[in-house]
């Protein structure tokens, strides 16, 4: 009997575990590498919903406007997202608030890979349209056009599909597809 007993009590924290799993799944969900750190995403959250905040009150702009121009910024890493969230709440309208800014805060060395990205496809359709025109003058003229270095964020998942779009478009079209319109935000 004892031995028995000593047997179900080894067993009982993997039953345990198990039922655990079962009601919580994402308790027992094994952490990847590629997966964004949880902290991290509530604290761009709570400094997107602080900085909106403070632009209704201060600015007069709407939140709903204010949120569809910061939702797609990818905070980086680095950036002192408690300590702005905590300023843009308590610092009143009258001062300004250094450093908390999306071009401040988001992830622009993305953002300008990203932008990048978008010259080289369009300039590739450009070049396969018309390849007679030798050197082609597309990137100079989208580097004149264009400064990727002011880019803080991308439309997503518009940024996508205009890509996609752009890789299909046919010759001849000389207007911007408008799922590429505005997937590019800058001040």
């Amino acid at each position: 009997m004892k031995r028995r007993l000593g047997s179900a009590k080894r067993l009982l924290p993997s039953l345990f575990l198990l039922v655990s799993c079962v009601l919580v799944p994402a308790a027992c969900k094994p952490k990847t590498d590629d997966e964004p750190e949880p902290e991290k995403l509530t604290a761009c959250e709570e400094w997107q919903q602080s900085f909106c905040g403070r632009q209704r009150l201060c600015a007069g702009e709407t939140y709903a406007d204010c949120i569809d121009s910061v939702d797609d910024v990818v905070c980086y890493a680095g950036a002192p997202l408690r300590d702005c969230t905590k300023d843009l709440k308590e610092v009143a309208c009258a001062t300004d608030v250094s450093g908390c800014d999306p071009r401040d805060i988001a992830d622009t060395p993305r953002a300008y890979r990203k932008c990048n990205d978008y010259k080289a496809t369009y300039c590739e359709w450009y070049q396969g349209c018309y390849p007679e025109q030798i050197p082609s003058p597309c990137e100079a003229d989208l580097d004149a056009a264009l400064d990727c270095g002011a880019v803080y964020a991308v439309e997503q998942p518009e940024y996508d599909d205009c890509i996609e779009t752009l890789q299909s478009l046919a010759c001849g079209s000389l207007e911007l597809p408008e799922i590429c319109r505005g997937i590019l935000l800058m001040p």
